[in-house]
């Protein structure tokens, strides 16, 4: 075997050390991509598990949930605040699922079901009158986003990834 043979040799086994690493890499990629989506679907799941556990943990916040969503403008002052801040908070999860879709976090079937869910509490009266308030506060895509849903368009919510 020549030194050329050999020159030749070490850049085969170099190219397929090259392509083996490469192919590893990929699967790591998609392992800690995999990982991370569900990471994200769990705290997304708990944080509205924990919403939820709040209002029916205390009967008085869970009457005024269902008041409040009925008619904000029927609430006395102190009852308006709380109610402010837990629309706030809910509406906070909606924008951060938002975010998370767009970004390929949430599996479009998961996020689908949980906005119709959203939709569905916000379409009430309460939250509506909130909106017009509040809505300044909120990302400006989402904003554009969430008012086309709440009007009944069901376009693609987010620019492709």
């Amino acid at each position: 075997m020549t030194l050329q043979d050999l020159g030749n040799l070490g850049e085969i086994l170099a190219a397929v050390g090259v392509v083996v690493s490469v192919l590893y890499l990929a699967i790591q990629v998609r392992q800690n991509t995999r990982s991370v989506r569900a990471s994200t679907y769990q705290e997304f799941s708990e944080s509205f598990r924990d919403f939820r556990t709040l209002l029916i943990g205390d009967e008085r916040l869970g009457t005024l949930w269902g008041r409040g969503l009925r008619s904000r403008s029927e609430l006395s002052m102190p009852e308006r605040a709380q109610f402010d801040a837990l629309l706030m908070n809910f509406l906070r999860g909606v924008e951060v699922s938002f975010y998370q879709e767009s970004q390929g976090l949430l599996d479009a079937a998961f996020y689908k079901g949980w906005l119709d869910e959203a939709l569905a509490i916000w379409r009430q009266t309460g939250p509506r009158e909130w909106w017009s308030e509040y809505s300044r506060f909120f990302n400006p895509a989402f904003r554009v986003v969430w008012e086309r849903r709440l009007a009944g368009n069901h376009e693609p919510d987010a620019p492709s990834r």
